[in-house]
């Protein structure tokens, strides 16, 4: 078995602590009921009310736990599992349930089984069109099997046709991404959205569970940024922790070489 790393540990007792005070709060009786109560409000700031809007967990709920709408119009699709054991992964039968009840709801074929609170859920989803599908597998322990993860692939690739390929995706987090996820949501950071004119249109790419925009600013604009937010503007670099992996190095090769080339362009020796 792979040893733990002692933090992940102090990070699953402290999630202990706070799921069941949210289950005494509220009177959950299900483990993955506190979990999700725990992810909506300490990851998105939802208030209860909002939890609760989300909430299709139980019999009848096709394998999806929430369903969520967000600001974008990217429909979200969550199944939560709360382990006692941080070795304990997600079973991949969860995982076959949750691709059966999308091909139900994506068909409209639910409503003979489906629970009310599903039903509601997807009414709203049903007024409007959305920008893409997320699915996402939480757990507070380990992962997806490769077994999982290979019919989640082949479930997907058949949804998206010819679809641009991030309009379907799918993700896991278990508990080494909840813990990350926490600590960089609890860093002082940039709340309010920065609005910046830029002159072609930013190129977007998936990378992990975050939409990454590439563009380019004025250099002055980015130091009155600075000046305004300070630290707040990188704490939430999601290239920070990657560390010293290849892409870090091809970002920092790829920067000195566009100065060398400048440097040659004005005959800088």
């Amino acid at each position: 078995m792979t040893a733990v790393n002692p933090l992940l540990s102090l990070f699953k007792e402290q999630l202990e602590a706070e799921c069941k005070t949210l289950s005494d709060h509220h009177g959950l009786t299900e483990r993955g009921h506190s979990l999700l109560y725990w992810y909506f409000n300490r990851l998105h700031d939802f208030m209860d009310a909002d939890v609760e809007e989300v909430f299709c967990d139980g019999g009848g709920d096709l394998g999806i736990d929430a369903l969520w709408i967000d600001d974008d119009e990217l429909v979200h699709f969550y199944q939560f599992k709360n382990p006692q054991s941080i070795d304990k992964g997600i079973p991949t039968g969860d995982v076959d349930k949750v691709i059966s009840g999308l091909g139900l709801i994506l068909n409209r074929k639910h409503e003979a089984v489906a629970n009310p609170d599903l039903k509601a859920r997807l009414e709203e989803l049903y007024q409007q069109v959305p920008n893409g599908y997320r699915i996402h597998f939480v757990s507070s322990g380990a992962g997806l099997a490769p077994e999982a993860k290979l019919k989640l692939d082949t479930f997907v690739t058949a949804l998206k046709g010819r679809a641009a390929d991030s309009f379907i995706e799918w993700d896991e987090q278990p508990i080494e991404i909840l813990q990350e996820r926490f600590y960089q949501h609890s860093l002082p950071a940039v709340k309010d959205p920065l609005r910046l004119d830029v002159p072609v249109t930013p190129y977007t790419q998936r990378s992990g569970i975050a939409d990454c925009y590439l563009f380019s600013i004025p250099g002055n604009t980015l130091a009155e940024l600075y000046a305004q937010h300070g630290e707040g503007l990188l704490q939430r670099n999601i290239r920070v922790d990657q560390r010293d992996t290849a892409t870090n190095r091809s970002i920092v090769s790829a920067y000195f070489t566009a100065q060398a080339t400048r440097a040659a362009g004005r005959g800088v020796a």
